[in-house]
């Protein structure tokens, strides 16, 4: 269970990264937007440069390095489930919402990475099930 979050913590460290240090909207927003960075205005680039998305990354990855540590403090379902949980709302939501511009836009977005974050964070939840 702690390799499987582990895993994914990993993939979200790098994607905070990747969040937090942008400097222009990641192509596959280029294209369901239907314009270039070069062509968004001042204002709607600081909008968009709101970091937003690694910050909800770096909460991911956070949660799940630091769960472990949490239940092992203070052991119990709350520890146990909550961290995890919190994550896979994150994961899930991300899954749904680019699933949803990619069909709307036709431009291709990382939504199945999302999607299989989302599945290996609820395994290793329902591996913590079968440990209990």
């Amino acid at each position: 269970m702690l390799v499987v979050y582990l895993l994914v913590a990993l993939v979200a460290l790098s994607m905070a990264r990747t969040g937090l240090t942008a400097q222009r909207m990641l192509p596959f927003h280029e294209l369901a937007a239907g314009i270039s960075w070069a062509e968004v205005g001042s204002g709607l680039r600081a909008v968009l440069l709101t970091r937003t998305v690694g910050l909800g990354f770096l909460v991911v990855a956070l949660l799940l390095i630091g769960f472990p540590v949490a239940q092992f403090v203070h052991p119990g379902s709350a520890t146990a489930y909550g961290p995890p949980a919190l994550a896979l709302i994150y994961c899930g939501g991300l899954a749904v919402v680019n699933h949803r511009l990619e069909a709307t836009t036709g431009s291709p977005t990382p939504w199945k990475g999302s999607l299989y974050a989302a599945v290996l964070i609820a395994m290793g939840m329902g591996l913590t099930a079968v440990a209990y």
